[in-house]
Parts: structure tokens; sequence; C-alpha cells
């Protein structure tokens, strides 16, 4: 269950850092910004256990089948991209495939999850951490 006074604390705390966030039912929309002036949908819901998930899109499947074209190359760059799931902690890059098939619609995103948001320090850790894993990740994909 959603505490919508959670919600709202984390809508002011991410305005408060600079970044747009909204409100939705099940709990707030945000974006970053990467190296590359592309924009990245962020999104952080509150789990059934009371802690945050955070999730920022990184790209679709159909995205990186349009720029790697070689079946043997978009591999390559999936071991990559879980390679550096070790250097981009908190972070991690997972995909999101809800049907268990491949498809062009399966998003990737950097996920992570926290306890809380006490204060203003641990929403903008996980932001700052959050930039340096784009950081991280645009260098393989681009």
């Amino acid at each position: 269950m959603v505490i919508e006074s959670k919600i709202n604390d984390v809508v002011s705390q991410l305005k408060t850092l600079g970044y747009p966030a909204k409100p939705t039912k099940d709990g707030v929309t945000s974006f970053i910004t990467d190296v590359h002036s592309v924009q990245h949908g962020i999104l952080i819901t509150q789990t059934e256990d009371g802690e945050f998930q955070l999730d920022c899109q990184i790209c679709t499947l159909g995205d990186l089948e349009k720029k790697h074209t070689d079946e043997k190359e978009t591999l390559s760059l999936a071991w990559v991209l879980l390679s550096i799931n070790s250097s981009i902690q908190p972070w991690s890059v997972a995909l999101i495939n809800p049907d268990n098939q491949l498809d062009p619609s399966d998003v990737l995103v950097l996920t992570t999850k926290v306890k809380d948001f006490e204060n203003n320090s641990v929403l903008e850790e996980m932001i700052g951490a959050l930039e340096q894993a784009m950081v991280h990740v645009s260098s393989v994909l681009n």
C-alpha cells in the first residue's frame, strides 16, 4: 500500500533537488538527463514492505537492436551491461520482461531499493549515484 504522505515527501525532495516530480497512483515519476542530453524516465514506487523501488529507464531492446544490428554485438553488449553492475552499485542494470519472451518493447532499467528517504541526503545520494551509473551505461551504449 502506497503511503500518500511519504510519496508527497519524495515529490517535495525531488523538487528541492531540482528534478521535476509528479505523484501518480502508484508512486512518483520524474526524469534525469544523461550526458548526451537524453531524458530518461524515473519511477519511484513503494513496495509492500514499505521500501522504495527506484527504476530509471535506459532504453528498450528495440532501441538497442536499431543501433546494434549484429546479433553477436548485441549479445556482447548484454554481457558488458551485466558486468558493470559491480561498478554502479547501489544501482544495477535489469531487464523488465513481463511475458518472459524477448521482444523490442522489453525495457532495460537501472534499479535499486532503499528503506526510506528520511531526509534529502538519502535521495540526493541515490540521484548522484544514478547520474554516475548513467555515465557508465551511456559509455557502453554509445
